[in-house]
């Protein structure tokens, strides 16, 4: 089927995304819907609590994380100097490159979020070309920061 607006094949947008804040963000609305079933068949789905830790400076990266609901802390030497909110992602700095984290990541309230190993993170960046752009010139931005 077409969408009545252009000549691209609607997809069905992932339950996961399209219930959660982060189908109605800017951050996602760019990226087809077949890209973001991709996202949703490769990665875990899974429930965060406030001050849970996943990720410590300094320590190789091993999953990314994109939230769906909530939000996460990313804190240099104990404060917190940005947040990622729906839509948004974490973790991603040091799995293409695997550098060390240049940040601690911890859950701010009860988040729900997709995860990625690397494998995952991997295979999603080289199938998904508008989620890669994305991330791409996110770490850009990020690392100018």
């Amino acid at each position: 089927m077409l969408s009545r607006f252009s000549r691209t094949p609607v997809v069905e947008t992932p339950a996961t995304i399209r219930d959660s804040a982060a189908g109605r963000l800017a951050a996602v609305a760019a990226i087809p819907a077949e890209q973001l079933a991709s996202l949703d068949r490769l990665a875990e789905v899974v429930e965060l609590h406030p001050g849970d830790e996943l990720a410590t400076t300094d320590s190789l990266g091993t999953s990314c994380y994109f939230v769906l609901d909530g939000r996460l802390d990313v804190e240099r030497d104990g404060t917190a100097v940005a947040d990622v909110a729906p839509g948004w992602f974490a973790g991603e700095m040091s799995m293409g490159d695997q550098r060390r984290r240049n940040a601690t990541l911890r859950v701010a309230e009860p988040t729900r979020a997709y995860r990625l190993g690397r494998g995952e993170f991997e295979t999603l960046m080289a199938t998904a070309p508008a989620i890669r752009a994305h991330v791409d010139t996110t770490i850009g931005v990020r690392r100018a920061g």
